[in-house]
C-alpha cells in the first residue's frame, strides 16, 4: 500500500539534522555545519571527526595556487555562490576612531583571483575629531544584518595584481588606509 502526498506526515523541522557541507582539510574531507564558523571552531570540529590536528594547526584557504591563512579570530561563511564571506574580529584602528577596535569584513568571490576583493566593511566607527568620514566611507547594512550596522570602505584596486593583491594583503592595506585617515 502506498501513501498519497496528503497522508505523508510533514518533516519535523526541529528534529531535522543540521545541514552540513564537505570541507577538505589536509586532503581529508570533514563535514562542517552550514553556518558561520571561526577558524578555531573549524579546527575543533575537524578534530572531533578524527582529523589528527589540534587548535595550534595553521588553517588556510586555497585560492587557485595560493593559500591564505584563516586565523582563530576569523569567521568564514560560504556565500552560496562558490565564494566566502570573511570577517576578522578585534582589529585595532587607532586613536582616530571610537571604538579603537573593530571588525573587517569582505567577500572573496568565486571569480577570485580574477576578481578584486571589494568593498570592505567595518563595524560602525566615529571619528574622535568629530569630522565626517571621507567619500570612500558610507554607512550600510552588510550581509543583511540590520542589528550590526557597518561602514563600507570603497577602495578599489584599479591596477590590481592578483599575485600581490591577496585577500590578506588587501585587508592589511585597507586597515592601514583607515588608520591613516
Amino acid at each position: 500500500m502506498s501513501a498519497t502526498p496528503d497522508q505523508v506526515s510533514p518533516i519535523d523541522q526541529e528534529h531535522r539534522p543540521p545541514r552540513t557541507m564537505p570541507v577538505t582539510i589536509n586532503n581529508q574531507t570533514v563535514q562542517l555545519p552550514e553556518r558561520e564558523m571561526t577558524g578555531l571552531e573549524i579546527k575543533q570540529a575537524a578534530a572531533e571527526q578524527g582529523l589528527p590536528i589540534d587548535t595550534g594547526f595553521q588553517l588556510s584557504v586555497k585560492h587557485g595556487h595560493r593559500y591564505d591563512v584563516v586565523g582563530d579570530a576569523v569567521t568564514v561563511t560560504v556565500d552560496g555562490s562558490g565564494g566566502l564571506y570573511v570577517v576578522i574580529d578585534d582589529l585595532p584602528v587607532g586613536p582616530a576612531y571610537t571604538p579603537a577596535r573593530t571588525r573587517l569584513g569582505f567577500q572573496i568571490s568565486a571569480a577570485y583571483p580574477d576578481a578584486d576583493i571589494y568593498p570592505h566593511y567595518t563595524g560602525t566607527l566615529s571619528r574622535t575629531d568629530g569630522q565626517p568620514h571621507g567619500q570612500a566611507i558610507q554607512h550600510v547594512t552588510w550581509q543583511g544584518r540590520p542589528n550590526e550596522p557597518a561602514l563600507q570602505i570603497s577602495r578599489r584596486s584599479n591596477h590590481r595584481d592578483p599575485t600581490v593583491d591577496t585577500p590578506v594583503n588587501r585587508a592589511v592595506r585597507i586597515l592601514a588606509w583607515l588608520t591613516a585617515q
